[in-house]
């Protein structure tokens, strides 16, 4: 008999072990009483969120070349002044981003929603690096983003988007 007690009772604390509520166990035959599970531990905050709730990329604090990446995007690696990083989205949604934030006369679309951005300055960055960007699905539904700085505007680059503006108005003013 002593030793039925002792299996119930390793039943029960095992039971206990690998179930969400404790139970007390009195061997000496009288009614066992249920404890109250333990509270939870805390859970860690959220990461902050990298969309907004129509579902554009939010900008994040690193630059490359003074153009302003998303939160969304995770750096891999560079190899010179070539920048590679990895973003969970498709690549549509980066499209969206980097778009209105770059001066081009050249985007190439790409197969699977990518871009490919030619010769492209930051818009409002004072010396801003003359960039090719690269935006190419990745297995996943991820994206691989390509970052290339090819020189500053002291060497040569596009000037800024006021200055092509005023450009464009003495043009127009002077008949041209």
């Amino acid at each position: 008999m002593r030793h039925i007690v002792q299996v119930f009772a390793l039943l029960c604390s095992a039971e206990v072990a690998c179930g969400s509520r404790e139970v007390a166990v009195d061997l000496s035959g009288e009614s066992a009483e249920e404890v109250p599970p333990l509270p939870e531990p805390p859970r860690p905050p959220p990461p902050p969120p990298d969309r907004l709730p129509d579902g554009s990329l939010i900008e994040g604090e690193h630059r490359v070349g003074g153009l302003r990446l998303p939160r969304a995007v995770r750096y891999i690696a560079t190899i010179e002044r070539q920048h590679l990083f990895e973003g969970p989205y498709p690549p549509e949604a980066y499209v969206r981003y980097f778009g209105p934030r770059l001066i081009t006369g050249r985007v190439d679309a790409l197969a699977g929603g990518g871009a490919r951005y030619v010769e492209a300055t930051p818009r409002d960055v004072q010396s801003p690096s003359i960039l090719d960007i690269l935006i190419s699905p990745a297995p996943g539904g991820k994206t691989l983003i390509t970052i290339d700085e090819r020189s500053s505007t002291s060497s040569g680059a596009p000037p800024p988007e006021a200055e092509l503006v005023d450009r464009v108005k003495k043009m127009i003013e002077n008949g041209n």
